[in-house]
């Protein structure tokens, strides 16, 4: 038999487990859980770890909080969703040149309304912009411009270049010199 993990004393939503009951099937664990509203309810620990049971019932789960549910046609879309996975999603092309720096995305813009409500300001065919470049997308750190920006606000990263015997790293301002 496998290990199994004693869940009493850990919060799921807004239900804590407080010891196991007994179980609804062989081989499944049932948990005796109190609501933050005082009620007990019964999950198996399978649908409290994954998030399927988070409250006795008495507060429905907010499945529309970072929805996009007929927004995907908005004309900031595209860029919105790109922004997100370029910071979020490491098996994104860009990944290593966002997220994997630390740039993120602020809490408030994951939810494409909020994005869209600070971006009533943007000149048609505008691109955002990040005022640093190693800061999160945030309404303090972002602006819209319809020109290309380039502030020399490139980031001077040691390149690496190899040949057949050795790799060596090598500034941007060795890489000038050079060419």
């Amino acid at each position: 038999m496998r290990n199994m993990i004693d869940l009493g004393g850990w919060r799921f939503g807004r239900l804590e487990a407080l010891g196991r009951s007994k179980p609804a099937k062989r081989k499944t664990v049932v948990w005796l859980c109190v609501c933050q509203c005082g009620n007990f309810a019964s999950a198996t620990t399978a649908d409290l770890r994954r998030g399927r049971v988070s409250s006795c019932g008495c507060s429905p789960p907010n499945k529309d909080a970072h929805s996009t549910k007929g927004l995907s046609d908005h004309p900031l879309y595209m860029s919105w969703m790109y922004m997100i996975y370029r910071c979020h999603v490491p098996r994104h092309h860009n990944y290593c040149d966002y997220g994997g720096r630390g740039v993120f995305v602020c809490e408030e813009w994951r939810d494409f309304r909020n994005f869209i409500a600070w971006s009533k300001d943007r000149p048609e065919g505008g691109r955002l912009h990040r005022i640093s470049n190693d800061g999160p997308y945030s309404p303090s750190n972002c602006f819209w411009s319809k020109a290309p920006v380039r502030l020399g606000r490139r980031r001077s990263a040691p390149r690496l270049l190899s040949d057949r015997r050795q790799s060596k790293q090598v500034n941007s301002a060795s890489l000038q010199q050079t060419r």
